[in-house]
């Protein structure tokens, strides 16, 4: 066997592997006899058929199938013994190769692309916008309320009195619904203000509530089904209220509300329900900031790839991609390719790892934040042992925790080491930054594709 290289001035290159009788014939014919002792083959015994029988029915399948052993072994060999680190699968040059099973000798000549080599000068590249979100005191009284909703008692007053109750109602002829009082307009609220249990009157939903959804929900339609003169007018009828009472800010509230935790005063109640509400906000900023990171960086990074091979071994390799739609689909795989490429070296050239532990513990938290984190301790503990567990025995599930883990040690390197813009404000503030950042990029864009 002879294995001939033909570098390129590029990544994309030559290899000839030239495979002679010797290289696969004592192979081969063992497998024929082998063959021969279990073949069925009608008017012989397992074992009787002549030899000459047995090689005109499986020698070409046996050799196509030593041959590309070979092939990958000799290959994969000589990539592992020069030290060639390819990206994609070689693709197979058929035109300048001999593949006849009715010769001896064979030639098999491969395109093979190699790993672009380069640099990632971080602080030489542009600045990555980044949000510091802290929880406004709005979020904070919202949050501490519901939590007072939540653990607070259910009551069936006879009066409407508050913008939080329920109205349970009767309408049409064999209509009920319910009217949160929260959704109503002014005006609505008003109107129901005072009203009792078994009240009936006639009423506009239409004017009754703030916006067409909640019209829709009342209803038990979807939005876009109302009639848009429609006014919805019905005689309604109070069949019942609900009330809940807030819960006391008391020691017997902070232990409820706040199982597990070392909690005994509204003021460490609310400290509590800022962190965590920062938090949430946070991980979706940070989000925004590593799909900026992977915008700049993959803008940025000097990095050649051999387009040409590319785009041969896609339209190869993937039924969705074709000579005609090629040239579309490429600008965004190739990006896709080059932000591998950029998260491979930085996971290399720093030693970043995603273990066994990391996922169990990434899988371990996000079930505790979905599925426990309101429920009792002792159970909670008891359980998420066996929801870990279960869950990652599913591979895709695996790798959808692998995935989460290798994307927050991202997150992590890139905060250290990208130079960064920083901003600050809470939660309303962060989501007008972005919609006025998103506006503009967009007025941008027009300009840019219709200018005067």
């Amino acid at each position: 066997m002879n294995i001939i290289s033909k570098e390129s001035a590029g990544m994309a290159h030559e290899l000839k592997i030239e495979i002679v009788k010797e290289d696969y014939f004592e192979t081969v014919e063992k497998l024929l006899k082998k063959e021969r002792k279990t073949a069925a083959i009608p008017g012989f015994r397992p074992g009787n058929a002549p030899m000459g029988m047995i090689r005109h029915l499986y020698y070409k399948p046996i050799l196509a199938n030593e041959l590309d052993k070979i092939i990958s072994k000799a290959m994969y060999g000589y990539f592992e013994e020069n030290k060639i680190d390819t990206i994609f699968e070689p693709i197979p040059l058929n035109e300048k190769s001999n593949t006849n099973l009715d010769e001896e000798n064979f030639t098999f000549s491969f395109e093979y692309a190699t790993r672009p080599d380069f640099e990632l000068p971080f602080k030489e590249m542009p600045a990555v916008p980044r949000f510091k979100v802290s929880a406004s005191q709005k979020d904070i009284d919202e949050n501490i309320e519901n939590l007072r909703a939540q653990h607070g008692e259910y009551s069936n007053p006879e009066i409407v009195e508050t913008e939080k109750d329920q109205i349970s109602v009767s309408y049409g002829e064999d209509k009920t619904g319910y009217i949160n009082m929260a959704r109503l307009t002014p005006e609505g609220a008003a109107l129901l203000t005072g009203k009792k249990v078994g009240d009936e009157f006639e009423i506009s939903l239409r004017a009754l509530y703030s916006d067409t959804l909640a019209l829709a929900h009342f209803l038990h339609v979807e939005e876009k089904a109302l009639e848009d003169t429609n006014e919805y007018r019905y005689l309604i009828k109070i069949q019942s209220i609900g009330r809940i009472i807030p819960a006391e800010m008391n020691e017997t509230f902070f232990e409820t509300a706040f199982k597990g935790k070392d909690i005994k005063d509204e003021t460490a109640a609310r400290t509590f329900v800022e962190n965590q509400i920062a938090s949430r906000w946070q991980t979706e900023a940070d989000r925004i900031f590593l799909d900026d990171a992977v915008k700049m960086l993959t803008d940025n990074a000097k990095i050649d790839l051999s387009d040409d091979f590319i785009k041969r071994y896609l339209i190869m390799s993937r039924k969705d991609i074709t000579d005609q739609n090629i040239e579309e689909q490429y600008p965004f795989i190739k990006r896709s390719i080059i932000w591998q490429l950029i998260e491979n070296k930085i996971f290399e050239d720093n030693n970043l790892q995603v273990t066994e532990e990391d996922v169990v513990e990434e899988a371990s938290f996000f079930f505790m934040e979905r599925y426990f984190a309101h429920l009792d301790e002792d159970f909670a503990k008891k359980h998420l042992h066996d929801a870990v567990e279960n869950a990652l025995k599913e591979d895709k599930q695996k790798q959808r925790f692998a995935e989460m883990v290798k994307d927050k040690k991202i997150l992590s390197f890139l905060l250290q080491n990208l130079n960064i813009e920083e901003h600050e404000g809470n939660s309303d503030e962060m989501v007008q930054f972005f919609t006025d950042r998103y506006n503009q990029e967009k007025e941008k864009k027009e300009i840019t594709q219709n200018p005067e």
